[in-house]
């Protein structure tokens, strides 16, 4: 099964290039397809994208522009690149949905471009989806599993609050509602 990984990118010139260097690196053998949504950045990160990947599709064009050099060295490590601009900001929600819309893999991860949460990650989740066919859908948790970054007390109150109310709403058993990590097969 392959891979798309969904990465909105708003402003993110400090922390791109490693996002990019790690995504690469994890799973090196899963068919991967990076989708590169930029949503109206205007620090330098366009600009950046451009030079490592060549022009990007506009939002209206919605089509694979990848340099052929940037292109090859990441077909090299089992990845295509979709890169698209939007006109304007659309938020993150706008950027996934975007993505959405251009991805191809069997299975859908959305990648914060910003490192608050490590790639590695994708490979638990990928196992349960892909190779032993257990879920559908994995959500990563702050809260299970190895250590994480430290949260503020009142945000984490606010997560437990709102998770509380979520799984009580839907008879569900989520531990961290607002997670970062979605990960889902395309016909989820």
């Amino acid at each position: 099964m392959n891979l798309s990984i969904l990465i909105p990118i708003y402003n993110e010139i400090a922390s791109i290039a490693e996002v990019l260097e790690r995504v690469a690196g994890v799973m090196p053998h899963v068919e991967k397809e990076l989708v590169l949504v930029d949503d109206g950045s205007n620090d330098g990160t366009r600009e950046w994208l451009v030079k490592t990947f060549g022009p990007p599709a506009r939002e209206a064009e919605l089509a694979s522009a990848a340099s052929a050099s940037a292109q090859t060295r990441l077909l090299q490590a089992g990845l295509s690149v979709k890169l698209v601009f939007h006109d304007h900001n659309k938020g993150k929600g706008g950027a996934i949905r975007t993505a959405m819309s251009i991805c191809s893999g069997d299975v859908v991860v959305i990648q914060d471009a910003d490192l608050e949460y490590d790639p590695n990650d994708l490979v638990e989740m990928y196992d349960l989806i892909a190779t032993r066919h257990v879920a559908d859908v994995v959500y990563g948790s702050r809260f299970w599993g190895r250590p994480h970054r430290s949260l503020f007390f009142h945000h984490y109150i606010g997560n437990r609050v709102i998770s509380t109310a979520f799984n009580i709403l839907y008879n569900q058993t989520l531990s961290d509602i607002e997670v970062g990590y979605k990960m889902f097969t395309r016909r989820s």
